[in-house]
């Protein structure tokens, strides 16, 4: 009974001697799929790394953007988005997102949203843009005492 547990220690001691290494082994040439192997060729020599990229390269909105919902006298306003946040305080509604000023909406009506920033009033025709303090404003829809706009700080 001894001599059974020492060969199955031994066996033990060995299975992990040989298996530890190969896995080692085998973790370092894992790629991934799709993606350039950096295994060696027939010389010897690893493949060269892929060049990735240049951030400069890469399109991406600089900060993001928000989407707001909201209806005359501001008795309801839906934000979404990148830092989005709206409040009504006495029929006055304001918003921001990420790093803009605080806007006020002035008015919903059909012919567009009017907007008040930094002490400027911007109206904003449906379908089109403007901007206002440092956001840039795209109402989508405007009618009926609703409008939704897109806004993207700037």
């Amino acid at each position: 009974m001894k001599l059974l547990r020492t060969r199955l220690r031994v066996l033990g001691s060995v299975l992990v001697a040989v298996t530890l290494p190969m896995l080692v082994v085998a973790g370092c040439t894992t790629s991934i799929t799709g993606e350039p192997s950096s295994r060696p060729d027939a010389s010897g020599q690893a493949a060269p790394s892929p060049q990735s990229a240049s951030p400069s390269a890469v399109p991406r909105a600089a900060s993001g953007f928000c989407r707001v919902r909201v209806t005359s006298g501001g008795t309801s306003i839906n934000s979404s988005g990148t830092s989005a946040r709206s409040s009504t305080v006495n029929g006055h509604t304001t918003f921001s997102c990420g790093s803009s000023p605080v806007i006020a909406i002035a008015a919903v009506e059909d012919a567009g949203v009017t907007f008040t920033a930094d002490g400027a009033t911007v109206t904003v025709a449906p379908g089109s843009d403007a901007t206002v303090g440092t956001a840039v404003i795209e109402v989508m829809r405007a009618g009926g005492g609703t409008a939704e706009f897109q806004v993207t700080p700037g």
